[in-house]
């Protein structure tokens, strides 16, 4: 049986083409409102997590990148090439920090109710009245400062 730092889990498109599994926790899972996630998943929010490419365990299937627009500082957004379901996205911005890519994922690509729930909320300017984000969510009226949005390793590494 594998214990809570090894869990496996896959996301996947709509179609089932596209996947990633991942091993291990999320860094972090992110309930976010802003008007860009809101039209890029066609959803009032979206709610993604961080894992580190130390714990991609495999990616497989047909893809295609979307990494445009005003709102997208360095995030290279991947998509099924047959059904189009936005699965997981690199911030290469990260990449330099760490010598390794951050991806996000979409939670609601894994299908998986034990998921931990997100631990950040941002945009809460532009959340719609009737969400409710999880109380012990630290929560934004708009973009975190940049400590909160650093991944853990990087600020480790700094703080060496």
């Amino acid at each position: 049986m594998l214990s809570r730092l090894e869990k496996r889990r896959t996301a996947s498109c709509c179609c089932g083409e596209l996947a990633i599994t991942v091993i291990g926790e999320p860094e972090r899972v992110i309930l976010c409102h802003c008007d860009y996630c809101q039209k890029r998943t066609g959803n009032v929010c979206q709610v993604s997590c961080w894992y580190y490419g130390d714990q991609i365990e495999s990616r497989s299937g047909a893809t295609r990148i979307f990494n445009e627009g005003p709102n997208n500082p360095g995030i290279d957004y991947t998509f099924c090439e047959r059904c189009g379901s936005t699965v997981y996205w690199e911030f290469s911005i990260f990449r330099p920090l760490l010598d390794m890519p951050v991806y996000g994922i979409a939670v609601g690509c894994f299908v998986d109710p034990d998921f931990p729930e997100p631990d950040l909320e941002c945009w809460r300017s532009t959340r719609h009245p009737w969400v409710i984000a999880p109380e012990n969510a630290e929560s934004f009226d708009k973009f975190p400062p940049v400590e909160h949005m650093m991944p853990k390793r990087i600020m480790t590494s700094s703080d060496a």
